[in-house]
């Protein structure tokens, strides 16, 4: 009887079927077996890359924690890191006071930059990532190009010029139009003042008695928002500068505040993230990280929010139920900040071990360290 052949075998070679046809059924099957064998033998290293790539996912709380544990100390990082806006580098300063830009992907360093005269204690992004702040112990705000690595400017006006803790900047943030720059001076006398970067002038400045710990652009740029030791948060018209709404949560010590869409987060020596509906201060969930919160961030266009503590823990918490999405020893000691990519899919911690850690959102998973020997 003649085989019947479909449209599928004859787009086969001929000989292929020639070969099909006039074997043994034991000859096929052998053939099939070292065809399985050539194509497993081919993509292996394709599988072992995406394992390598995927080998954190399944990795334990547990384990997670001995490794953060048993690392040598690092020597990459300090204080906090900012994803640059495309999230391809990220800023990381060093224990000397000095700062980087590395590349997100290798872990190389780009561009070193020298810092100040006292020690940094962070470099910000622009919206548009042409160029860094960085704020210092000395009361000045420096301004970098990020294509020549030049300095281009020096704003020492903000400051009572101490050359103690009493005069440093902490904090530097652009607006969202990256028009203006807002600074944070923490200690008493607390203050926020706002640099017009086109005019080259200060358009705003909010003097307070005591010390201010915090400080957030609203989305729109029309609103900063400052956390206090006193246990409040307040909101300030901008560029009026006058007080708009104060809030106030169970918690006599505040010393972080985030801002995105409809929610504030704020946390502190309580140990409890708090956040609230940012349209009339009600409180939505109260979150208990467990230590004292030195950091807390909101993971925009989802429910998520992430804190770490003086305990070396990174919490994440889904905002809407109240619910303890994962939480992981991050570092080993005080876990100083965590900060979120442009694309809200990764999280970067750094903590008194001077590593910087990257973490999945979604899952948990140890994604890439910075820092020491264990940089991968």
């Amino acid at each position: 009887m003649d085989a019947v052949v479909g449209p599928r075998m004859r787009e086969c070679p001929s000989f292929i079927l020639t070969y099909i046809f006039s074997s043994s059924r034991a000859e096929i099957m052998t053939l099939i077996r070292t065809l399985s064998l050539f194509l497993a033998l081919s993509l292996l290293p394709l599988a072992q890359v995406w394992a390598q790539s995927h080998s954190d996912v399944t990795v334990s709380e547990e384990e997670i924690e001995e490794r953060v544990r048993s690392a040598p100390r690092g020597n990459a990082a300090n204080n906090i890191a900012h994803f640059s806006p495309d999230g391809s580098r990220i800023t990381t300063m060093t224990p000397g006071g000095t700062f980087a830009i590395r590349d997100l992907e290798t872990k190389d360093i780009l561009q070193s930059f020298p810092g100040q005269s006292r020690y940094t204690y962070e470099a910000t992004w622009s919206p548009d990532g042409s160029m860094l702040a960085s704020s210092s112990v000395d009361g000045t705000v420096h301004l970098w190009d990020v294509d020549s690595g030049q300095r281009v400017a020096v704003l020492d006006q903000f400051s009572n010029g101490s050359p103690t803790m009493g005069g440093g900047i902490t904090e530097a943030r652009f607006s969202p139009d990256g028009r203006y720059l807002a600074v944070l001076q923490r200690y008493t006398p607390g203050r926020v003042a706002v640099w017009d970067m086109q005019e080259e002038a200060e358009v705003m400045r909010v003097e307070r008695s005591g010390k201010v710990y915090g400080m957030a652009w609203g989305e729109e740029g029309q609103q900063i928002y400052t956390a206090e030791e006193d246990g409040a948060m307040y909101s300030w018209s901008f560029p009026a500068g006058k007080e708009v709404d104060r809030w106030k949560v169970q918690d006599d010590y505040l010393f972080d505040i985030d801002v995105a869409g409809s929610r504030i987060v704020v946390g502190g020596r309580s140990g409890v993230l708090h956040v609230l509906n940012i349209d009339d201060g009600r409180i939505i969930q109260r979150l208990r990280q467990g230590s004292f919160v030195n950091r807390a961030a909101i993971v925009p266009n989802s429910p998520f929010v992430a804190g770490v503590s003086s305990d070396g823990m990174l919490k994440v918490w889904n905002s809407d139920t109240g619910a303890l999405h994962f939480q992981r020893f991050a570092h080993n000691a005080n876990a100083y900040s965590v900060t979120v990519s442009p694309d809200h899919r990764t999280l970067a911690t750094v903590g008194q071990d001077r590593y910087v850690r990257l973490w999945d959102v979604e899952t948990g998973a140890l994604l890439g360290t910075i820092g020491g020997t264990e940089t991968r």
